[in-house]
């Protein structure tokens, strides 16, 4: 199975996942390792040896896959969105202004 439809699913089945890489990751190794008896020593090896994905591509797939599906969006994107336009122009307010000052 494909990497973006193992992540579809767990998206689907597992809500929780949905706003967190960490746990998604976790349940993407948990499909075909056991992740509470391994190491992050070989963890880490069996991604270098291909046989799981990295943590970067997970969260790439996921984002690819909630861009499209709406309904697989944790809830904080709602909040995210909301901040957008409050944080947006600080950041470059306060950006101009660190310039000034150099």
């Amino acid at each position: 199975m494909k990497l973006q439809d193992r992540i579809t699913n767990i998206l689907e089945e597992q809500p929780h996942t949905r706003n967190s890489d960490h746990a998604l990751f976790r349940a993407i190794i948990n499909e075909t390792h056991d992740i509470h008896k391994k190491s992050f020593a070989t963890i880490s090896l069996l991604q270098e040896a291909g046989q799981i994905p990295s943590f970067e591509s997970i969260g790439r797939a996921r984002r690819k896959i909630q861009q499209h599906h709406f309904h697989l969006r944790g809830d904080t994107y709602e909040n995210r969105q909301e901040l957008c336009d409050v944080v947006g122009p600080l950041i470059n307010t306060n950006f101009e202004q660190a310039l000034i000052l150099l």
